[in-house]
């Protein structure tokens, strides 16, 4: 009988007898070793990498804002591509593992030298040689969170096995993200010397060491099962954009990922000048980011658990995102000092895993959107669908953080100096009641997402 695991063409054929394996813990963890790598990046670019630019390389707040909306612009439009692109692959290693491999070392050098500082007779040359490393890094993060994003898609068909790898994933992800903004400050302090711009430098360094095995055991500890024919037609590229159309469930996950981004940007950006500023306190900074990042891996266990009763993926995180939206509102109305501090931290830790349980959901939910689409419209695509939902991510980020960074240059921050009532009350609200109803839009959105496992399998009989 004809192996139908490599007959994927324009109407691709999917065999559930050979792909509907459940993953061994063992595979669950290799992939998401490269989660934890992933996120140490994600650790520093969200929490570290615009106070960098404004309040240690002094570039002005409005020229930051201006690198932000560029970028980040550039950020999400290449994600389709590289989805495109990754989805054609053809090789012996699979579709998305050879992304891996040769992106990851371009990336730790692209990071390293987002945060280098040049030496004081090139100093003038400062703003345009880190926008040119935010660009190429931009490029480069995508060039391997896209294709192993897509990877689960490419690991199994078995609707339990998806759900869970993406919560393991997400949850070795915070392992990273506490690594990055528990010691990355410390270690500043420590290889600094006193010297700041050198201490961030060489504290991203030691980052970027640590991540390097994680690259490599999430691209040897990996095998694609659910393979692409080599003598299939390609889908010309204008093919790709039919799966909007009438396409609820995407619509429904491209919303509630924008949302997500939306959260995740303007909140991780704004609480270093939070705690910097409206409390005074850069260490309690470092303590909050922890416990959010804590509650997140918690979230994602968790999630992973309520995963296995719900009929439908996106009920876990619907119901999350909406307490975790109402916690942060609640926050609003707490007055930070030294007694109210560890309430703060509770709550924190509380949305954090909210927030992260919102997402494990909705990352679960989206191999199972490859196979909705690929029995609607006729398209292998879990790369580009990645690539879409990941831009409407992208694209929100892009617009909450330049917004937050030009509202504060409007209102004349200026770093390291006292700030205004109504500069302050920026910076509260972005970490508290404004990025609160950011969830619970995102909340809504899960609402819309109807595929269950029932019909997720009535999808692959389909198929098969």
């Amino acid at each position: 009988m004809e192996d139908q695991n490599t007959k994927m063409q324009n109407n691709p054929k999917v065999s559930t007898s050979s792909t509907d394996v459940a993953l061994t813990f063992w595979q669950k963890i290799n992939y998401s070793c490269g989660g934890f790598a992933n996120n140490v990046l994600l650790g520093l670019y969200f929490s570290f990498m615009i106070f960098f630019f404004t309040d240690v390389l002094l570039i002005p707040v409005g020229l930051v804002s201006l690198f932000s909306l560029v970028c980040r612009f550039w950020d999400a439009v290449n994600d389709p591509v590289i989805g495109v692109m990754a989805d054609r692959t053809q090789s012996p290693k699979g579709r998305y593992r050879p992304w891996i491999l040769y992106s990851f070392p371009l990336l730790i050098v692209c990071t390293c030298l987002l945060f280098f500082t040049l030496p004081s007779g090139l100093s003038g040359f400062q703003a345009a040689f880190t926008l040119a490393m935010y660009f190429f890094y931009v490029l480069f993060y995508t060039m391997h969170d896209v294709p192993y994003s897509a990877m689960p898609a490419a690991l199994t068909t078995n609707y339990a096995s998806r759900g869970s790898i993406g919560a393991f994933r997400l949850a070795f992800g915070n392992l990273g993200m506490i690594l990055a903004v528990a010691t990355f400050l410390p270690l500043v302090n420590v290889l600094g010397g006193g010297d700041v711009n050198a201490g961030y430098f060489r504290a991203v360094i030691v980052l970027m060491i640590i991540t390097v095995p994680f690259f490599l055991i999430a691209y040897y500890g990996t095998k694609e099962v659910v393979l692409l024919d080599p003598n299939a037609k390609r889908v010309p590229i204008r093919e790709y954009f039919k799966i909007f159309k009438g396409n609820k469930p995407f619509i429904a996950m491209c919303l509630a990922y924008a949302f997500w981004g939306l959260w995740g940007n303007v909140g991780g950006t704004s609480r270093i000048y939070f705690f910097n500023y409206v409390y005074g306190d850069q260490a309690a900074f470092s303590f909050a980011a922890t416990c959010q990042t804590v509650g997140m891996t918690v979230g994602a266990f968790l999630c992973n658990l309520l995963l296995k009763k719900a009929k439908n993926k996106r009920t876990p995180g619907m119901i999350a995102w909406f307490t975790g939206g109402a916690v942060l509102i609640g926050m609003a109305f707490i007055r930070l000092s030294p007694a109210t501090l560890p309430l703060w931290y509770f709550c924190t830790f509380i949305y954090g895993i909210c927030g992260m349980c919102g997402l494990t959901s909705i990352f679960a939910c989206t191999p199972d959107l490859t196979v909705y689409t690929q029995r609607r419209y006729g398209i292998a695509a879990a790369s580009f669908i990645f690539a879409v939902v990941n831009f409407a991510f992208k694209l929100a980020g892009t617009v909450g953080t330049s917004a937050f960074t030009w509202v504060l240059g409007l209102m004349d921050y200026v770093p390291g100096a006292e700030q205004t009532p109504a500069v302050e009350s920026v910076m509260r609200a972005s970490c508290t009641w404004l990025i609160g109803l950011f969830l619970i839009a995102g909340a809504i959105f899960q609402y819309m997402y109807k595929i269950d496992e029932s019909s997720h399998k009535m999808d692959l009989s389909e198929l098969a």
